[in-house]
């Protein structure tokens, strides 16, 4: 009865180590969490690090030199007003590609305004 108790024990962790591996080199699921370089843990202040880009989520994201959200390639137009997003995660657009969040359809449907993406991804009511 040990035996087969230990042999059936012994199956199941080959088909979890098989089973990982194949789900990892075919790709089959994607990364979640937030990428460790992008944000900046230093103080107690919750802030995306300007000029970097990262993954969250499994999705690229671009960070301007005023350590905000944009579109990859983006470049501000000086004419325009200014619309400040504040928010966490959800206006961060988690798991999203920009263009896809609400800021990014703003942005592409009132092309007179500069939308400004200061939201940063958290974990806690302080953040």
């Amino acid at each position: 009865m040990k035996k087969i108790f230990l042999f059936n024990i012994i199956i199941l962790i080959c088909f979890i180590v098989i089973s990982e591996i194949t789900i990892r080199a075919l790709k089959l699921s994607q990364l979640m969490g937030i990428d460790s370089k992008i944000i900046n843990y230093e103080t107690q202040i919750h802030k995306l690090k300007p000029n970097t880009s990262g993954y969250v989520f499994s999705r690229k994201v671009f960070i301007d030199q005023d350590g905000n959200r944009i579109p990859k390639n983006y470049q501000r137009s000086v004419n325009k007003k200014n619309i400040l997003i504040i928010g966490d995660s959800v206006a961060f657009g988690n798991g999203i590609d920009e263009e896809n969040t609400f800021v990014g359809l703003m942005r592409r449907k009132y092309k007179k305004y500069e939308f400004v993406n200061t939201s940063v991804p958290g974990y806690d009511l302080l953040h």
